[in-house]
């Protein structure tokens, strides 16, 4: 997760974490990232994010905007920059990075996934076993007649598939 750390003499006065939407900052106090210093314009600047990358962009202010140290009107952020807003540094960390590999594990080829739009095929040996085994079952347990399992239950324990109507 990316984050701000906005900073005035080396000393940290407020972190912020970056999300997907716009971060604003500036003077005035509709600002996200509020900064109560004369040499800062009311809505100096912005952050956001477009496509894969977090952007800092100038909104004309009077004093501009510096990223490491060169004043831009836009620019990509990466893990580590400097902003420089008015006498006020924020710095960019972003911790995370869709293109570094966390481990270095081996790629495995994930097994094809199965189709769940279409008609399954059942194995009707394989039901016709199933069923037989609830049955044996049940006539083991005296539950015949009366006491029979539904045909609901009978299904559930057959993954599903129903015995022929009589």
């Amino acid at each position: 997760m990316a984050k701000l750390y906005l900073k005035f003499d080396a000393k940290l006065v407020k972190e912020f974490s970056l999300s997907h939407g716009v971060i604003t900052i500036g003077r005035l106090p509709d600002n996200l990232v509020q900064i109560d210093n004369p040499a800062v314009s009311g809505h100096h600047a912005r952050i956001f994010w477009d496509t894969d990358h977090y952007v800092v962009e100038d909104n004309e202010s009077t004093n501009g905007t510096y990223v490491n140290n060169h004043r831009m009107a836009r620019a990509e952020l990466k893990d580590g920059d400097s902003i420089l807003v008015g006498k006020h540094t924020i710095e960019f960390k972003d911790t995370w990075h869709e293109d570094v590999p966390t481990e270095k594990t081996p790629a495995v080829a994930a097994a094809p996934m199965q189709r769940l739009d279409g008609t399954m095929m059942l194995d009707t040996k394989k039901a016709r076993e199933l069923l037989a085994q609830v049955q044996a079952a049940s006539v083991a347990k005296g539950t015949t007649g009366a006491g029979a399992p539904d045909t609901a239950a009978t299904a559930a324990a057959s993954g599903g598939v129903r015995p022929p109507s009589r």
